[in-house]
């Protein structure tokens, strides 16, 4: 969801839709605690992504990214289903 707006996240999880969130600079200082993962950014090979702490799941999701660097939907499949 990139930099949409904080009312876009609601929307998407108001129609059930599971979200994973990148921060920019217009959300970084935003309320995303309803998107089921924040990452920092989509990961390079020697700048690995970073989980975020916005809620419950995160906690749950740290524990089963492994030695990943970049964040993909495979990657993201999975830790949701954890």
């Amino acid at each position: 969801m990139g930099s949409v707006p904080i009312y876009a996240l609601r929307a998407a999880r108001a129609a059930g839709i599971r979200t994973v969130v990148t921060v920019t600079e217009y959300t970084r200082w935003q309320d995303l605690g309803s998107a089921e993962l924040v990452v920092d950014h989509l990961g390079e090979s020697a700048l690995p992504f970073r989980l975020l702490p916005s809620n419950a799941e995160y906690n749950r999701a740290r524990e089963n990214v492994g030695d990943a660097t970049m964040f993909g939907v495979a990657l993201g499949e999975r830790l949701l289903a954890a």
